[in-house]
């Protein structure tokens, strides 16, 4: 229970890093991480969820010092590997996170969050191209094609590339698959009527946007400002 508790605590992490709540969620989460330890130490799950909680404090080497304890306890453990890969992909380290993800999905290929770490983790890979990013991304929509952050994922690596028409494609895809609704719907509809137009109409609008479509906004401009 202190393990699946900290586990969820690192889930608000994703959907509310910038709340004022942040800091207290992850001490926490830390603190439920380190009960469910002390109460089996054993416990691969609690020591992922625990690196987890260190990476998002900036704790990168008693992060890293956490997921090397999961891996030794359960090294085939698909949730431990496809969780110790994202968080590995985001430190920068796209390769090894690319070999943690592929051998969740070896072990379980159909789960299609495992399929979009690594697309995510291969974005962070340097010299990885569009064809290898997209791959297991939309393989991951075919397994699941309500999924909204594997459509974000997409959207932002074809705009990165300069695909905008595909990505636009997607976003409609998304909308109908109702995977993309509320919020992130509406502002990237808008943001690709703005390109439409040019991208100083993007300008224009792009501080206006929430904070994942700033996301792509910033990318299609070349502003890094904008973030």
């Amino acid at each position: 229970a202190w393990a699946t508790l900290a586990g969820l605590y690192s889930v608000f992490e994703i959907y509310r890093p910038d709340s004022n709540m942040a800091p207290a969620w992850r001490s926490a989460g830390r603190a439920a991480a380190r009960r469910a330890i002390e109460l089996d130490p054993n416990s691969a799950e609690a020591y992922v969820y625990l690196g987890v909680l260190q990476a998002y404090a900036k704790d990168w080497v008693g992060a890293f010092d956490s997921f090397d304890l999961a891996l030794s306890l359960e090294p085939n453990n698909p949730l431990v590997l496809n969780v110790v890969a994202q968080r590995y992909a985001d430190a920068g380290y796209g390769e090894d996170a690319a070999n943690f993800a592929e051998r969740a999905i070896r072990i379980d290929p159909l789960v299609p969050v495992y399929w979009n770490t690594l697309g995510w983790s291969r974005i962070a890979t340097p010299g990885a191209d569009l064809s290898q990013t997209l791959a297991p991304l939309r393989y991951g929509i075919e397994l699941d094609p309500t999924m909204d952050f594997i459509y974000t994922n997409a959207i932002h690596e074809m705009i990165a590339y300069g695909q905008r028409e595909e990505a636009q494609a997607l976003l409609e895809e998304g909308i109908e698959n109702r995977a993309l609704k509320g919020e992130i719907a509406d502002d990237l509809t808008r943001l690709f009527d703005a390109w439409a137009g040019g991208l100083e109409a993007v300008r224009l609008i792009a501080r206006e946007l929430g904070p994942a479509a700033r996301v792509d906004a910033a990318i299609a401009l070349g502003d890094m400002d904008l973030f």
